[in-house]
């Protein structure tokens, strides 16, 4: 059953289709959002980020979907106002939690690909939706950007 949604949800990313008619929490274990940059995404050398991490406790079904679900919890107390700082020293699995979830400045090949690319598209101030990594589910905050 999941192997066909997520076959399913890469045909209709492919053809640009809408998804909102599938489960989001089955249908985005494992594929990434689709992402428009804005126009200066391709000028940015450096992003400075800060991000939640939320690791699966297993790697099965289950595992993902409960990682991805409480990521997607966390997101939206974030989205209603929550401070960030705060939710990522009280939730995320990551070692930048000590930091409030900041990872300081980074250049492109320094983080996973998935990660560089939600960060160096993302607007300063944006919500990431939740993605995955081989590390875990992430929302992600652009904070400044240097060219």
């Amino acid at each position: 059953m999941i192997k066909k949604i997520f076959i399913l949800m890469g045909l209709m990313w492919l053809f640009g289709c809408a998804t909102e008619s599938i489960d989001p929490d089955l249908a985005n274990l494992r594929m990434m959002p689709s992402m428009v940059c804005d126009s200066n995404a391709i000028n940015r050398r450096e992003v400075r980020a800060r991000h939640i991490i939320i690791v699966p406790l297993s790697k099965d079904d289950e595992g993902l979907l409960a990682a991805y679900n409480k990521t997607a919890i966390i997101r939206n107390k974030l989205l209603e106002g929550k401070d960030f700082t705060q939710m990522a020293k009280e939730y995320s699995d990551g070692p930048s939690a000590t930091y409030g979830g900041d990872l300081g400045f980074f250049k492109r090949g320094v983080m996973v690909e998935e990660f560089e690319n939600v960060a160096f598209c993302l607007p300063v101030g944006e919500l990431s939706p939740v993605f995955p990594t081989i590390f875990g589910y992430h929302v992600v905050e652009v904070t400044d950007y240097r060219n």
